[in-house]
C-alpha cells in the first residue's frame, strides 16, 4: 500500500463524465481536479476531487486503506450522489495498482441498491488515474454511473 499511496500523492487534473442512463440524454462532461494525500501517519490515502453538474459545483472524497493481504476499505461522500449518509465500500485490490470496492445504499419502498467504484493507476501509462462508479441493481446489473480520467499534474 505504501508504493500505492506515494504514486497517488499529489494533484491531478482531468475530466468527469457522468451518465444519468437515458440513452436519449448525452452525458454530462466536466473538468475535474483530484488531490491525494496519505492520512493517519500514512496508513490511509485521502482523495478529495471536484466536479460540477448544471453550473453548480460539487465536491467528494474517497478515503481509502488496504492491508497486506489485498483486503481493501473506503468510505466515501460525494455532495450530489449522496445526502448525509457515508457509504462505507469494501473489496480487494485487485492488482498492485486496482481495486474494486463495493457498497449499498437504501431505496425507500424498494430493496438496497449497490454501488462499485473501480481505481485504476496506471495501467496504461504512468500517472494516470482512472476512477470508474457503477449502480449496481438488486439483481446484479452494473451501470456506469460517473467516469472520471486524471493525469497527474507533474509540477505539484
Amino acid at each position: 500500500m505504501q508504493a500505492l499511496i506515494e504514486a497517488l500523492t499529489g494533484e491531478w487534473s482531468g475530466n468527469k463524465s457522468l451518465h444519468l442512463g437515458n440513452p436519449d440524454e448525452p452525458d454530462h462532461r466536466c473538468q475535474s481536479h483530484l488531490s491525494a494525500h496519505p492520512v493517519a501517519m500514512g496508513k490511509f490515502i485521502e482523495l478529495r476531487y471536484t466536479w460540477n453538474y448544471e453550473q453548480q459545483n460539487h465536491e467528494g472524497l474517497l478515503l481509502l486503506g488496504s492491508k497486506e493481504t489485498g483486503e481493501a476499505t473506503a468510505a466515501w461522500v460525494d455532495s450530489w450522489h449522496q445526502n448525509s449518509s457515508v457509504m462505507n465500500l469494501q473489496g480487494q485490490r485487485t492488482a498492485n495498482k486496482q481495486f474494486t470496492l463495493n457498497g449499498s445504499f437504501s431505496v425507500p419502498g424498494g430493496p438496497d441498491w449497490g454501488w462499485r467504484i473501480e481505481l485504476d493507476l496506471g495501467q496504461q501509462k504512468d500517472a494516470e488515474l482512472s476512477i470508474k462508479m457503477f449502480n449496481v441493481s438488486p439483481e446484479g446489473e452494473a451501470t456506469l454511473g460517473v467516469n472520471m480520467h486524471y493525469q497527474q499534474d507533474p509540477y505539484n
